[in-house]
């Protein structure tokens, strides 16, 4: 079998299960057999009957509703490759998005101290370190497991002397007082009872990861009393959330803030400023 038959097999087998079948089965077929989308279109070479095999177990993976970037192992945030598994939340658009915000923002400030509360992946540290060289970022998770692989992210990019791991149950631990020019976190934030209608596809992420409590503001509000005692003057929070958190936030009289809009235009970044 060439390579444009196995493409045209596994589009075929996707079409049901996914909404972008024909990039899902590139992106499979790219992994599997070492090739880029343009080899396997223009030379169409032969694909070995072993690695068709290892190709349709991934097929099948995908059709029993694995999600692709854990099929994979990786994802495309911001511009870098970041390892993601079972264990690890899969950072979206609207991430990428309050992470920009962000990396514009800390450039204002000299060698800027950061803390992200429940790094998961390690996307989010990773993409700031890299944008901004004098920065030292602080980087918590409750999951030791978790951890795992934002470590392996930091090593993967050469970040161990720019980024510090903490395993912490969301901001309590934390006593750096007055400490930090921000604060990042992407917590969970979808209100539980919620949670039976999501996707399926989303159901397969850790619970932990989504699982934002009564209205979806336990994380979320645990934050925002927390952080003016972390945050020098001035300095600013961010918090990736849903329209549906914003009449149950509990905001400190100390920050100033906005809600800012995502991609979609819709109110998804917490922005608070402290006085």
């Amino acid at each position: 079998m060439r390579l444009i038959e196995a493409l045209d097999y596994a589009t075929e087998e996707l079409n049901n299960c996914c909404e972008s079948p024909e990039f899902e089965a590139t992106v499979l077929l790219e992994e599997v057999s070492g090739k880029s989308k343009e080899e396997i279109l223009i030379k169409n070479e032969i694909l070995l009957k072993g690695v068709f095999k290892n190709f349709e177990k991934l097929i099948t993976r995908r059709t029993n509703g694995e999600p692709l970037q854990y099929i994979i192992g990786k994802i495309n945030f911001l511009g870098i490759d970041i390892f993601v598994n079972q264990k690890s939340f899969i950072p979206r658009v609207e991430t990428e998005f309050m992470t920009g915000y962000a990396i514009m923002e800390a450039k204002l400030f000299k060698n800027p101290r950061i803390l992200e509360i429940g790094t998961g992946s390690g996307a989010i540290a990773v993409s700031l370190a890299l944008n901004l060289p004098d920065s030292l970022i602080f980087a918590t998770d409750i999951s030791i497991e978790t951890l795992g692989i934002c470590k392996k992210n930091i090593a993967y990019h050469q970040l161990k002397n720019q980024i510090l791991t903490l395993c912490a149950d969301s901001i309590k631990p934390i006593r750096l007082i007055n400490q930090f020019d921000i604060i990042i976190s992407n917590p969970p934030y979808i209100p539980e009872e919620e949670l039976q209608y999501l996707p399926e596809l989303v159901k397969r992420e850790p619970r932990i990861a989504i699982d934002g409590g009564r209205n979806g503001v336990f994380i979320i509000n645990q934050i925002l009393r927390l952080s003016p005692l972390l945050l020098k003057k001035n300095g600013i929070l961010y918090i990736e959330l849903a329209k549906v958190n914003i009449p149950y936030l509990d905001i400190p009289e100390d920050l100033n803030f906005e809600v800012l809009d995502d991609h979609l235009g819709k109110k998804r970044i917490f922005r608070g400023v402290k006085k």
